[in-house]
Order: C-alpha cells, then structure tokens, then sequence
C-alpha cells in the first residue's frame, strides 16, 4: 500500500516486490548480475516506481523449496514448523483494519498439498504445519466442507503422526455444519487453531466490521476447548477511538474468555 514511501526511506534495499513474490523473484534471481529489471509492474526500485501494481500469483500448486531443510539434521527439523497453504492467497473477510487481498479464491489440489506433506515428513523429519491460510473455512459452504474433509481424510490416511495449526474465524467455529470437520481436524493433530477475536466490546466491533457477534466470539473458544483443539486469538485493545470505558469493556471481555495470557491485555515495554 505504501510502498512509495518504503521505497524513499530505504535506499541501501535494491527492489521490493509487490504482492505475491514467487514469480517476480524468479525475475529478479534470472537477472543477477545484469541488473535488468527495470519497468516490471509487479518490482519497485529507488528510480523505478510509477506504474506498479500488486502481483497475485497464479500457479498456486507452484512446488515448494525445500533447502530449509536439506541443510538440517532430522532432529532440527522435528523442532521446526513448515508453512503452506491451501488455497490462493486472498481473504474473503472485509475487516476495516486489514489490507489483505480480495478476489477469487481458488483452491490447492489436495492430492499436491499431501504429497508435500509426505515429502517433508518421510525425507526431512518435518513434524508440524501450519496452515497458513487466513482462514480455513474461508468460504463456509458444502463445497468448501467437502474439500476440507477430502484433504484431512487423506492425511489420517498417511498415518504420520503429525502437528498441524492454523487459522480460522470465530463465526465459522460456530456453525454447526463444521463440527464433523472440526472432530477430524482434533484426529488428526490439529493441537490448535488462531482466532480473530479482535473486538472487545460492541463499539470495537461494528469498528472493525467483525462479523461474529461477541458472543460468537466466547462459544467459538468454548467449542474448540470441548472438542479438543487448544483455541489461541488475537485482541486489538487499543485503537486511535479506544475511550477508558471501550478499554474497560475490553478487559472485562478478556476475563469472560478466561484469558491469563498478560500478552493478550497489554505487553507494552517501557
């Protein structure tokens, strides 16, 4: 959104990419040395800015590169946690304070996304994903319920033993067409999924245009407790319209979700 100012404060950095920055890196590994890259829409550069745009890749079953781990012993790699994805890297949420990309969403074959868990875990010892969607309902409908249950009942099948978190949105926990789902994900390894609580209060809320209720926001937490799959979420206690009664609200809330991480209430250095 602001690269053009990024640009002006950061002279020692030769290019930023805008957007997705699988295929605009190949470009600019594929120039090394020449320094070529000039006018590419989707790269900003100290003398090059006018006419860029946000580059959304389309080869979403692009093969993962693996030399974070080639260059680790099996016993590193137990310790660390491999992203990927399940779809294309758009959110269908409209959240006031995110700049997330919108559009259509399209999906991974399931068939490519277990293949790459299987590689990682048979070759290098990799024993914990993270789903890396914005969420993964993202679309709450049968097509999407289905796809999930596809690829989840795919994975059981490797029998790995795997960890796997990722993030999903209060609302969609409490539908109750994806408790079946939720269950396979605790069997699994699913050891717990990230939520957007965000909101506090009811100001906060219609604020930050979140969709679940407050309420929503309590049984969601509950219901993954009750299921098995350790809930953790955000909180954006402060915001430039934040009063002493907005705060207090939001405290309050806090307690109600029985939070006891002092992250979650303020974590301020001084």
């Amino acid at each position: 959104m602001n690269y053009r100012e990024i640009v002006s404060d950061a002279p020692m950095v030769d290019y930023f990419i805008l957007g997705d920055g699988e295929a605009p890196m190949l470009r600019i590994i594929h120039s090394y040395g020449n320094r070529t890259i000039q006018n590419d829409e989707n790269i900003a550069a100290m003398h090059d800015i006018e006419d860029k745009k946000e580059n959304v890749e389309q080869d979403i079953n692009r093969k993962a590169s693996f030399d974070y781990y080639t260059q680790d012993t099996a016993e590193a790699n137990m310790q660390k946690t491999h992203c990927m994805m399940t779809k294309s890297n758009v959110c269908t949420g409209a959240c006031t304070f995110c700049c997330s990309r919108k559009g259509r969403v399209v999906y991974k074959d399931p068939e490519r996304i277990v293949e790459e868990i299987a590689y990682l875990a048979t070759t290098f010892g990799v024993k914990k994903f993270f789903i890396c969607d914005d969420d993964l309902f993202d679309i709450d409908g049968d097509e999407n319920r289905e796809r999930l249950m596809v690829l989840f009942e795919k994975i059981e099948q490797l029998n790995f033993n795997l960890a796997f978190s990722g993030f999903a949105k209060p609302k969609a926990i409490c539908n109750p067409q994806n408790y079946e789902v939720l269950q396979k994900m605790n069997k699994i390894g699913f050891h717990h999924l990230f939520l957007g609580i965000d909101a506090g209060n009811e100001w906060d809320r219609k604020l930050y245009n979140k969709r679940a209720t407050l309420e929503e926001g309590k049984r969601a937490l509950q219901l993954l407790d009750d299921i098995g799959i350790s809930p953790r979420y955000g909180m954006i206690f402060f915001n430039p319209y934040s009063t002493l009664d907005s705060l207090r609200q939001s405290y309050q809330y806090l307690i109600e979700l029985h939070s006891t991480n002092y992250y979650h209430y303020g974590g301020l250095r001084v």
